[in-house]
């Protein structure tokens, strides 16, 4: 027999028993749930019907054949659903059954895995994109493994190393130099929000520099080249200008601080890469890095990654499933710290408001599978109003008064909007000079190094 003639793994009898337990004992459902998903089971009537019960038992109603009945739309559905009634051995193997279930589920996912696999490589547009196909084999199949886990961690192993962070005094986090209440730890998804063209890349591959003296970084840009980040970390090393590099006015002296900092950068521990490729591809990347010693990984930005969506998914759900969770499921996995750049909606980018949560694009899902959660401002957003700019200088605190009209840089606002490791609701104000791509900390000479908002002041546990 073909392999295209063979039925895919399957027992309709434990689904019938699994079926027909629930509804002789609607208190097996939760132990059930625990094993099984909708999606799991082979028969098509059977996925409808689980889904039926799964949504009674949410709204506290009783899981029975007459109430699955009321929502069954087929007649053909209805008529079967008799049939379960009298398909339960026993309840007390209702665990026993839904085990089976999965198996058989798990063996189906690998076959669509396989297929699919199959596929790639049949359609393969040259040998040039071999790496990414495997990257995607490695990343389904691994999604399968992270999808069938279900086994707690014992409370004693988690005590333990509870007990041994309490002794040594270290909580192992790690914070950005100009935000040190940002603290990050491993397992940490990170968001930093900003409007467009208002500073998240410069903000970012800051951070970057700055942490790649210490720890392996792998900063994946979906929008400029490897050359055009390294320029940037030259210029602000060198103290040069981009416009120089561009038009090749640069001067021997230039060319000799340009070339200590290349020196420089070449110690860091940084990984530079432009990538165009989907969520999966991503992820297989990611894994591979976390694999050589990667400890933090920076994404830049959400809104460019291609991802599938699911249909009659709206779009903040759909990044939730798609993109955010994938990659907060990444981080706990691999022990890492992934910082996501996310734009800001249009609202988020209006003159001199401070950013919000409710300001990131398709806000609920991103927020919510967040640990930390960070917004960036800049006075270029009000340039055109010079009274304005002049207020928000002095309310930052850090610009001298004979600097109050001075161009050559602007004022840059950090603000922690969520914090899972900390308090939510300190900012900080920060100069930056854009022609060099340089952040100026003046917190500890003006004596505000963090600024507790109180209004805002939150505890996120």
């Amino acid at each position: 027999m073909g392999t295209a003639e063979r039925i895919p793994p399957h027992s309709l009898e434990a689904e019938q028993a699994v079926l027909g337990s629930i509804m002789l004992d609607n208190r097996v459902f939760d132990d059930v749930r625990e094993i099984l998903a909708a999606e799991d089971f082979y028969r098509p009537t059977h996925e409808r019907i689980f889904a039926i019960m799964e949504k009674l038992r949410g709204q506290g109603k009783p899981i029975d054949a007459l109430t699955v009945k009321e929502r069954l739309d087929s007649s053909d559905d209805q008529f079967y659903l008799l049939e379960l009634q009298n398909a339960v051995p026993t309840v007390l193997h209702v665990k026993s059954y839904a085990e089976t279930v999965k198996t058989h589920a798990k063996l189906r996912s690998l076959i669509t895995i396989g297929n699919n696999l199959m596929a790639l490589g049949f359609d393969s547009s040259g040998p040039e994109h071999v790496d990414e196909y495997i990257g995607e084999a490695v990343s389904q199949t691994t999604m399968l493994a992270l999808a069938h886990q279900h086994s707690a961690i014992p409370l004693g192993t988690v005590l333990e190393d509870l007990m041994r962070e309490m002794r040594s005094g270290e909580r192992h986090y790690l914070a950005p130099y100009n935000l040190p209440d940002a603290r990050m730890r491993p397992g940490d998804l990170c968001v930093l929000g900003m409007g467009t063209s208002v500073g998240k890349t410069a903000t970012a591959l800051d951070w970057a520099d700055d942490w790649s003296q210490t720890h392996k970084v792998s900063y994946y840009e979906y929008e400029m080249t490897e050359g055009d980040l390294l320029s940037r970390l030259v210029c602000k090393h060198a103290g040069i200008t981009m416009p120089q590099i561009q038009d090749a006015t640069l001067t021997d002296d230039d060319l000799k601080r340009a070339a200590a900092a290349m020196n420089s950068l070449r110690n860091r521990k940084l990984l530079v890469q432009e990538v165009w490729c989907d969520i999966g591809t991503l992820i297989a990347k990611i894994r591979r890095d976390a694999q050589t010693g990667t400890e933090i990984v920076m994404i830049d930005h959400l809104g460019l990654i291609p991802f599938k969506r699911e249909k009659n998914q709206n779009e903040a759900k759909a990044i939730g499933y798609g993109v955010t969770q994938p990659l907060k499921r990444l981080a706990s996995e691999l022990g890492i710290i992934i910082v996501l750049l996310v734009q800001l909606n249009r609202e988020g980018q209006r003159g001199s408001d401070y950013p919000k949560l409710r300001n990131l694009r398709d806000s609920g899902e991103i927020e919510q599978d967040a640990s930390i959660v960070i917004m960036g401002w800049s006075e270029k957003l009000i340039l055109d109003d010079s009274a304005e700019r002049i207020k928000k200088r002095e309310e930052s605190l850090i610009v001298a008064p004979d600097e109050l009209m001075e161009d050559s840089f602007l004022v840059f606002r950090l603000s922690i909007e969520k914090n899972r490791n900390g308090k939510a609701g300190y900012h900080k104000w920060l100069l930056y000079y854009g022609e060099n791509f340089r952040f100026e900390d003046r917190g500890r000479e003006y004596g505000v190094i963090n600024v507790p908002v109180q209004q805002e002041l939150v505890h996120d546990g």
